[in-house]
């Protein structure tokens, strides 16, 4: 029996708070598809009305070199501490993973000014058998977005 492991990434968000980078996320994650058409194909909420916790988001989006079209629940959208949980249901990566669960998290610097707050992915995987890599393809799709949204929130502010 395998067991569970996580990969994670932290980094500082350059341009926006941690408030406006969590506030994207939470609110506006369909608006990918158009900020970045090359990536991202689909983002649509198929279950539940918004992207809140219990609703089911599909993905559909170039990996590497394969388009994969996944859904996901998301289990937690706690506003107070900033943080989002996503849970692959359905799609092509649980062919590979048996459990495959993505959690991003905003968090204030210590002067709570710009410059000074980071995000955390952290990507915690089954997999679903010991040749299957790590799922680093994916941490790092998501790093390189949330720099991009975090550059974005700044330009949207000014």
């Amino acid at each position: 029996m395998m067991e569970s492991d996580s990969i994670e990434k932290k980094f500082k968000l350059k341009h926006s708070s941690a408030e406006k980078f969590y506030g994207f996320l939470r609110n506006d994650l369909g608006d990918l598809v158009k900020m970045f058409p090359d990536v991202y194909k689909t983002i649509e909420v198929v279950e539940g009305r918004t992207f809140s916790s219990g609703s089911v988001v599909h993905f559909q989006y170039h990996l590497g070199d394969q388009v994969v079209s996944e859904k996901w629940l998301i289990k937690v959208a706690d506003d107070a501490k900033k943080c989002i949980v996503y849970e692959a249901v359905e799609g092509d990566m649980l062919n590979y993973y048996k459990m495959l669960r993505a959690r991003v998290e905003a968090v204030n610097g210590r002067s709570n000014e710009i410059g000074e707050s980071f995000a955390e992915w952290t990507v915690e995987f089954e997999k679903a058998d010991e040749n299957v890599p790590l799922p680093q393809t994916h941490l790092d799709l998501f790093v390189e977005m949330s720099k991009a949204v975090d550059a974005y929130c700044f330009s949207c502010s000014k």
